[in-house]
């Protein structure tokens, strides 16, 4: 996220979020389901909890439901991230939204997208129709 619009956009992260509902993907008003396992669902626990303790500020986390040997996980929005951090690096495959800053520019944008040992996706949000 551009720094200029960091707590604008991270505002805005958040409002939709807490429009997502975390449950039993037969209700209607359910938006995200469990994960496929357990074991996902702690790897994706301890990625965040390590991002915590590495200084990523908890923007939102939703309720879900917490029976016994179930494999919810909160919708989870986090920010003040740095490259280098373990959420940063590792393929999170969760229900989080990381949020990173960088100084608006383009080759910092681009540095920062290709320090990635993975690339399963990449998304970029722009006014600029001439670059794309």
């Amino acid at each position: 996220v551009d720094e200029s619009i960091q707590q604008e956009f991270e505002q805005k992260v958040v409002d939709i979020a807490k429009n997502w509902k975390v449950g039993n993907p037969n209700d209607a008003q359910t938006s995200v389901g469990p994960m496929v396992s357990q074991v996902q669902r702690d790897n994706v626990s301890k990625q965040v909890e390590a991002s915590i303790k590495e200084g990523a500020k908890v923007l939102y986390q939703s309720e879900y439901p917490t029976e016994a040997n179930s494999n919810y996980y909160p919708v989870t929005v986090l920010s003040s991230l740095r490259q280098g951090m373990s959420i940063q690096t590792l393929e999170t495959f969760g229900p989080v939204i990381a949020l990173s800053t960088f100084d608006g520019t383009e080759e910092s944008a681009v540095t920062l997208a290709n320090d990635t040992d993975y690339g399963l996706a990449s998304y970029v949000y722009t006014t600029d129709l001439k670059k794309g």
